[in-house]
Parts: C-alpha cells; structure tokens; sequence
C-alpha cells in the first residue's frame, strides 16, 4: 500500500493528539509544524499529498500557508484541510478561496479527520479507477481488502455505492465483511433524496415568514402590532389615543408572533422545512427519513464484476423512520 505523507501545522496540543492518534497504523505518516514558517520549509523538504493547517494562532497564519502552497501545488497534487474553531467560521470561505480544498471545525473526531482526509487503516484499500477497467472485470475478484464508502450522486440526488449497490446483501451477510457507520443525515421521506433546509411555515411549508413588531406603550401598557399605532401624523396610541410618540421614553419595540404569507398562519416559532431536490416533496424536517452512511470494509476473493449503477436502497442502510409526515 502507498505511504501518503501529512504536513500537520498546529500548535494545538489537543488537536494534534487526535492527530497522531488518527494515523497511528494507517497509510498515512504526519509530520507536526508548529508555526507557519516551519511549515513552509518542511514543505519544500518532502513530498506532501495532504496539510492540515489551523486557520489562525499566535504562530500560524493558515490563510497566508494556503496562498503560498497553491503557489506550487495544484488541487489535484495536494490536498489542503484548514482547522477552524467555531467562532472563526467567517474565515472558511475566505480559506477556501486561499487554496484550501476542506474546512474541519476544531474540536473534531478521529472518524471526521480520516473520512476528510482520506486515511484508512493499514489493512484496507480504497477503491480506486482500476476496478472499472476491463482487466479489472475479468478477474472477478478483488486481490486485496478494500473500503466501499457511500458518495453523492449529482443524476439521482442521492447518496449511493454506484457500482457496487448489488453487492449491499452479500456484504451484509458476510462474516469477513465489516461495517462502519461514517455518518447519519436526514432525508426525503418519500424518496430517500437529499433535500435543501430552510426555516418557515410548520403548516404549509412555506419559506415566507413574516416577523411581527409590537409596540408597548408604557403610559397605558397596551400592547398592540405596529402598524395599529401608525397614522399620517405619527404614532398614536389606539387605545388612550396619546400622539407623538418617541421611541425609548414613550415606548418599546418586541418581536410578536410569526406569520405566514402563503397561509396566513400564525405562530411563535419556525420549523426547519425540508425541500426534496428529486421529488419536490416538502416537509417539516423533523419528519424526515434518518438515514446511515454505511462504509463497507470487503476482503479479498469477493467478486468484484461491475454491473450498471445501482444507487441505494433500503437494503443498504439501517433507517430510522420518524412518525407523521407533513404533507404541506
């Protein structure tokens, strides 16, 4: 198997533990620079496939690391993951228009890091193009264990196992045959899909919400929308009819109720509405489909012949169906 070698430039004890104890016993050796300039020269001493750089500390300016190392790898000759605590989330968009081809958020799992990086222990190997050549096929089987993870199909907006889809039961079946769960998302509960978020209406499902403003007056304490306190010569109470308010010392402004602008419902808080990208179907997220992303760690002597795509089904993951369904 291939050593990949890992810049790694953080001066974070912690992270750097998982770090190291991520490529303990996999393909993959670390080398740890702890500021930005040792990290540049260690660059240029080895042959690096992947970094891991922190966006930012005391020594480490991630965002200037990313702009040099584009300056003599490309995204297909390097890989580049920027660590970024939460609060330094405003600077993931600016990291990847530096070079970086991921974003990790700090603090982050073992599972994450290998996934995001492509580690994979000693006794696995990727999948790679080869198995989709001719000679490949004509073996019918595969001469070394391998790891079959589940990727994002662009034609059928789903998470599938392309070629391998009809080897799902077997694997399942097989003893030899491990699995690992690598993630769990919601989806469509129609379709299995993936669907787009966003926040609105829990009765029809629409995105168009409207806030509300009330306003207190605090001479009389009635409460009312503000637009009942609008006329064409300023604000005036409706119910003890004093005019010309101010702001601050005649009243205050609150948030009221939400309402919708395609149902007219109203209500204190949105829902997460989830959108279909296949089927179209919109509903309340909360009643959307749980789905595993299985990774499927094969050995060696499985047939490995290739049929047309096969995307995933219900008998390549363990789902968790909600009850209820929204059908607005």
């Amino acid at each position: 198997m291939t050593t990949e070698h890992m810049l790694v430039v953080d001066n974070n004890t912690e992270s750097i533990g998982t770090i190291l104890a991520t490529v303990e016993d996999t393909n993959t050796t670390a080398t740890i620079a702890r500021t930005t300039e040792e990290g540049w020269n260690l660059f240029q001493q080895d042959s690096f496939t992947r970094v891991v750089v922190r966006v930012r500390s005391a020594a480490i300016d991630g965002l200037t690391l990313c702009r040099q190392l584009r300056t003599v790898a490309s995204r297909e000759e390097l890989s580049i993951i920027v660590l970024l605590s939460e609060a330094e989330l405003s600077l993931g968009a600016e990291a990847l228009i530096a070079g970086a081809t991921d974003l990790l958020l700090d603090p982050f799992e073992r599972r994450e890091l290998r996934m995001r990086a492509g580690i994979i222990p000693n006794d696995v190997q990727r999948r790679f193009d080869q198995a989709h050549t001719p000679a490949a096929q004509q073996t019918g089987t595969l001469s070394a264990p391998q790891m079959v993870i589940p990727e994002f199909d662009a034609a059928s907006l789903r998470f599938g196992y392309g070629p391998y889809g009809h080897r799902l039961e077997q694997w399942q079946q097989d003893p030899t045959t491990h699995s690992m769960t690598l993630d769990r998302i919601i989806v469509c509960p129609k379709c299995e899909a993936i669907p787009t978020v966003r926040p609105g209406c829990g009765a029809c499902g629409s995105a168009f919400v409207e806030q509300q403003v009330l306003i207190h007056h605090f001479a009389c304490a009635h409460v009312g929308p503000a637009d009942e306190f609008q006329t064409k010569d300023g604000l005036r109470c409706p119910k003890c009819h004093v005019s010309d308010l101010i702001a601050g010392s005649d009243f205050e402004q609150t948030k009221g109720c939400l309402t919708c602008a395609d149902c007219d419902a109203i209500f204190t808080e949105p829902q997460m509405i989830g959108h279909c990208l296949s089927c179209q179907h919109r509903f309340n997220m909360k009643d959307g489909k749980l789905l595993d992303l299985t990774g499927y760690q094969t050995g060696p002597g499985h047939s490995a012949h290739i049929p047309s795509p096969n995307y995933m089904s219900d008998s390549a993951h363990r789902t968790v169906q909600r009850t209820g369904r929204h059908d607005g």
